[in-house]
C-alpha cells in the first residue's frame, strides 16, 4: 500500500518583507483611489436623484423637510401673524426645476405667493421619494404647530413601494408636546408604533451611561472628521459606491426609468387603508384635505402599468368622496417638453425623467392647485 509522507513547506517559506510590500502598496492604491473619488466623483452622489438638467430650488423659510429644520418653518409661521394655513406634502417633485435658470421658482414658491395674496399661509414639508408612512407622521408632528385649515397631499403611486421612515422625520416625534398629541388620536398613535417599528438596533443606544467607551470613541471620530477629508466624508463614499453598484446592476440587466415597476397589491392594500384612517381623522377634525395624482410624464412610455394606474387612481377619487375630501387627477397636467432627463455624472447614463420638470411646468403644476384650492373656497 503506498503511503504518502506529509509535505513540508519550503525552508524558507513567504518572504515577510515581501507580504507587508504587498501590503503597503494596496493600502496607498485604496488611498490613492479613495482620494481621487472624493475631489472627483462624490458631487455626482448629491445630484444623483436630479441628473445633470435638474437642481433644487433656493431655500425658503416656509418649506421643511423635518425635525432639523422644522424650527425655521415654525418660525416663519409665527412671524407671518399665524394666518390661516394649509400644509402642501410631497417629494423632490416640488422641490427640483429641470433647466433652471436665474429667477425660477418652483410650484410652493408660486403658490406661497399666491395665497399670502389672499391672507392665507402655505408650508410645505417635502423630501426625496418620500413615502406616505412618512406624510402621515409629517402631518400628524405639525398639526399643533400650524393646526391648517387645508392639507395638500399628491398620492405618487412610485412611492407607494416606499415604506421607511427616515430618521429627520421621525426625530418630529420627539419635537415638544409631539408625542403626547400623536397619542391621544387612533391614527397618531398607530404612526408612532410604526415609527417605532422601523427603528433599527444602530438607531438606539445600547451603552452603560457610565461607560467611557462613547466618550473616547466620540473623542477619535471627531479628530479624525478634522484631519482627515475621507474620514469626514465616509458617509458619502459609501453611498457613492452603492450608487455605482446600483446604477451599473440596472445597466447590465437593461432596467431603466421606462421599466414597468407593479405595485404589489398587498401593498397597496395596506397603503390606501392607511390612507383611509388618515382622512376620516382630518375629517372629524374638521382640516380639509386635497389629495391629487401628481403630473406623471406622458409623451413616453413610463414605468407605470397603465390598467393598474387607472384602478389605483380610481380608488383614490373613491376613497376622497367618502371622506369628504378632494381629488384631483393632475397627471398631464405638464405636457412632454417641460420634462427633463436624468444624466448621471458618474457613469453619463441617460434616461428619461418621470419626476421633475421645468419652471413653466411649476407654474402649471401651482396653478392646478390653486384652481383646486378656489374650488374648495380656500
Amino acid at each position: 500500500m503506498n503511503q504518502h509522507k506529509d509535505q513540508a513547506a519550503p525552508a524558507d517559506g513567504p518572504n515577510p518583507k515581501s507580504l507587508w510590500w504587498t501590503l503597503v502598496i494596496g493600502l496607498l492604491l485604496a488611498f490613492g483611489i479613495l482620494e481621487y473619488a472624493a475631489h472627483r466623483w462624490l458631487f455626482a452622489l448629491e445630484q444623483a436623484a436630479y441628473g445633470r438638467e435638474t437642481s433644487a430650488a433656493e431655500a425658503r423659510d416656509f418649506v421643511c423637510q423635518g425635525a432639523s429644520n422644522h424650527p425655521i418653518c415654525a418660525a416663519a409661521f409665527a412671524r407671518a401673524g399665524r394666518p390661516p394655513a394649509a400644509l402642501w406634502l410631497g417629494n423632490s417633485q416640488l422641490a427640483a426645476i429641470n433647466r433652471m435658470q436665474p429667477g425660477d421658482r418652483n410650484a410652493p414658491a408660486i403658490l406661497h405667493a399666491d395665497l399670502a395674496a389672499r391672507g392665507r399661509y402655505l408650508v410645505s414639508y417635502q423630501m426625496p421619494n418620500a413615502s406616505l408612512d412618512e406624510h402621515l407622521l409629517t402631518v400628524e408632528a405639525v398639526l399643533p404647530t400650524y393646526d391648517p385649515q387645508l392639507v395638500i397631499l399628491p398620492i405618487c403611486y412610485d412611492d407607494i413601494r416606499e415604506t421607511s421612515i427616515r430618521g429627520d422625520v421621525r426625530a418630529m416625534i420627539d419635537m415638544p408636546g409631539v408625542r403626547a398629541s400623536m397619542a391621544t388620536d387612533p391614527l397618531g398613535a398607530e404612526m408612532l408604533r410604526v415609527a417605532a417599528a422601523g427603528t433599527t438596533d444602530a438607531e438606539v443606544s445600547t451603552d452603560d451611561p457610565k461607560s467611557v467607551r462613547p466618550k473616547v470613541e466620540a473623542a477619535i471620530v471627531g479628530w479624525l472628521e478634522a484631519h482627515s477629508s475621507l474620514w469626514a466624508k465616509r458617509d458619502s463614499l459609501r453611498g457613492m459606491l452603492g450608487f455605482a453598484v446600483h446604477t451599473l446592476r440596472n445597466k447590465i440587466l437593461g432596467i431603466n426609468s421606462q421599466s414597468k415597476r407593479a405595485v404589489p397589491p398587498s401593498l397597496e392594500a395596506e397603503r390606501l387603508a392607511r390612507l383611509d384612517r388618515f382622512l376620516r381623522e382630518m375629517r372629524s377634525r374638521g382640516t380639509r384635505v386635497l389629495i391629487y395624482a401628481p403630473p406623471y410624464r406622458q409623451n413616453v412610455s413610463g414605468p407605470y402599468v397603465t390598467a393598474d394606474y387607472a384602478r389605483f387612481k380610481a380608488r383614490l377619487a373613491a376613497m376622497a368622496a367618502a371622506n369628504g375630501a378632494h381629488y384631483a387627477d393632475l397627471d398631464n397636467i405638464v405636457p412632454g417638453p417641460e420634462w427633463g432627463m436624468v444624466t448621471d455624472d458618474l457613469f453619463g447614463f441617460q434616461e428619461y425623467d418621470f419626476m421633475h420638470f421645468t419652471a413653466a411646468g411649476h407654474q402649471r403644476l401651482a396653478n392646478g392647485v390653486d384652481a383646486q384650492l378656489r374650488a374648495m373656497q380656500f
